[in-house]
């Protein structure tokens, strides 16, 4: 009976090192993928909107290619009378250039408000 009970346990304890071990390669394993995708080369397209007119648009475009950094380059994909809309190659996240934008927009000296972000999309209005 007791070497049934042993034997029981030892299947059990090999069991427990086994997930012990699966556990710590899984927790290394996203540890190394989580690193690489954050502090790694990352550049991602980022859709900026703005709202008002040709001028002020401009205007805004011209201020985020001179103050704003992580900008690699930026074209003008419409542009009308009322709204323009860029696409930004952004060395880093979206959020990290809605952090930028939202810390200049809080100055007066800055063209623009910020009106919301959506995934990789930001809208901006002219002052």
């Amino acid at each position: 009976m007791e070497s049934a009970q042993k034997a029981g346990a030892y299947s059990i304890n090999a069991m427990k090192k086994l997930a012990s071990d699966l556990a710590q390669r899984i927790a290394k394993r996203i540890s190394i993928d989580t690193n690489d995708a954050w502090s790694g080369s990352h550049q991602q397209p980022v859709i900026v909107g703005i709202s008002g007119n040709k001028l002020q648009s401009d205007n805004i475009m011209a201020y985020m290619s001179n103050w704003l950094v992580g900008i690699e380059d930026s074209s003008v994909e419409l542009q009308d009378q009322q709204q323009t809309k860029l696409v930004i190659e952004y060395q880093g996240w979206p959020e990290q250039l809605f952090e930028q934008l939202t810390i200049m927009s809080k100055q007066n000296t800055v063209p623009f408000s910020i009106e919301k972000i959506h995934g990789d999309s930001i809208v901006l209005s002219a002052k």
